[in-house]
């Protein structure tokens, strides 16, 4: 999908939006201790996010979440990966 493609899909920009925040959400609830001990990711950046998607709906700049959904989403998922895999030895 090209970011034009992306602009013009309603459906497809409400669902990534509603995604970020999903993930926004489940960052904050993680506990604190597990935050610190992987501190490499962007942990307040990721809530930060959530925050302004939740609460300024009418002023998303689209560009910015097809750059986070390119470049940003790729890696926190190797990176959660990895948590849950360090976590599962850990049990």
């Amino acid at each position: 999908m090209t970011y034009e493609q992306f602009l013009e899909d309603e459906k497809t920009k409400d669902a990534v939006v509603r995604n970020l925040e999903v993930i926004g959400e489940s960052a904050y609830k993680i506990p604190e201790e597990i935050r610190e001990e992987f501190s490499h990711i962007p942990w307040t950046q990721i809530i930060s996010l959530r925050n302004r998607l939740i609460h300024g709906y009418f002023s998303i700049d689209y560009r910015i979440v097809w750059e986070i959904i390119k470049t940003d989403i790729p890696k926190l998922k190797k990176n959660i990966e990895l948590i849950l895999q360090n976590l599962s030895i850990k049990i």
